[in-house]
């Protein structure tokens, strides 16, 4: 394999991870209404402002179980929240360090599922269409000089 093929196939491989992986959830209640549906895909950024109040956030509540709900207090080690739809704020304090991200999109949630198959289909066609092309270009090559 050639230094070009390399290149192109790293290049996809990082392409893939941070397209095909982005945070992602589903807001599964209206806790968030009116600023989130039940049933709405949430893209979210892993990069966090030092402050996040204000900011809608994803965070682990337990194991398996995560939380969108806007953040009304920060002190830098933890922060408070409270789902828009909410009547009080949630009677927890959320360490900072389990806040997964922050909130920087929302879709209906059947685009999220085109949305990953078509950049999966791009990440891998993309460079398979080039080396293919290559390939043939350089067997032409080849022909015409013999």
């Amino acid at each position: 394999m050639n230094k070009d093929n390399i290149i192109i196939i790293v290049c996809s491989i990082l392409l893939a991870l941070n397209l095909l992986f982005p945070s992602g959830e589903v807001a599964y209640t209206n806790s968030m209404y009116p600023t989130l549906k039940g049933g709405q895909a949430i893209i979210l950024s892993r990069f966090q402002p030092a402050n996040l109040t204000n900011c809608i956030v994803v965070f682990k509540l337990h194991d398996n179980f995560n939380v969108v709900h806007r953040v009304i207090n920060d002190n830098g080690t933890w922060i408070q929240t409270k789902g828009d739809n909410m009547p009080e704020p949630d009677p927890y304090h959320i360490p900072k360090s389990d806040v997964i991200g922050i909130v920087i999109l929302t879709l209906p949630s059947y685009l999220i599922y085109k949305a990953a198959y078509t950049i999966m289909v791009l990440t891998i066609g993309i460079p398979y269409i080039i080396l293919t092309l290559k390939k043939s270009m350089r067997k032409r090559k080849h022909d015409t000089t013999t």
